[in-house]
Parts: C-alpha cells; sequence; structure tokens
C-alpha cells in the first residue's frame, strides 16, 4: 500500500496536507492538491528531472504539521522585524503572501 509517495504509483494517502519536495528548493509545505503538483511535474518538468521529483515526494502527516507549527513563531518574530523596518511591507497573513494592489 502507498500512503506515502503521491509521485509513485498507486498512491492512496491524502491529496492535501503537508508534503516534503513539492518544490526542489523547499523541503516542506503546504499543498491543497498534491496530485495536481504531481500532473504538472509529468507534463511540464524536464524528463531527466521527473522521475527524481516524483520519486522524492513524499506527505509528512503528523510530522509535516508539528514542523509547521514549530515555525509559526519564527514566522512571527521575523514578520515583527520586517514590519519595524518597514511599515509599508505589503506582507497579508490571511493571504500568506504579498498583498498586491488593484491597478498596481
Amino acid at each position: 500500500m502507498n500512503d506515502k509517495f503521491p509521485g509513485l504509483p498507486d498512491y492512496t494517502g491524502p491529496v492535501s496536507g503537508m508534503f516534503f519536495a513539492v518544490h526542489h528548493s523547499v523541503m516542506c509545505e503546504h499543498s491543497d492538491n498534491i496530485l495536481k503538483r504531481v500532473r504538472y511535474i509529468r507534463s511540464d518538468k524536464p524528463i531527466r528531472e521527473q522521475s527524481v521529483r516524483l520519486a522524492n515526494l513524499m506527505y509528512l502527516g503528523v510530522v509535516g504539521e508539528t514542523y509547521q507549527a514549530k515555525l509559526a513563531p519564527l514566522y512571527a518574530e521575523l514578520l515583527v522585524y520586517v514590519r519595524t523596518v518597514n511599515p509599508d511591507c505589503a506582507w497579508d497573513e490571511s493571504v500568506g503572501g504579498l498583498r498586491f494592489t488593484k491597478g498596481a
């Protein structure tokens, strides 16, 4: 039974959650639909990269959620610093990224 590796055949695990190596330079991140990412890797990534990407893509479950929870206070501390140096910082936690104004 394959409930850990969505890039390998017969995956039966969760589609959303914390995953390892969703992107090559980010160790751990959340995905709302990991199967969409698998399709993208198969259709758009160079052939020479596909097998490595797919074999390393892994559902982290509780370990990933724990990792994310431990990082939360560090991100909050970093954001305090950034907003101290740059009071006009456009980071918006509600969208998890920069907030862009319309027409800009």
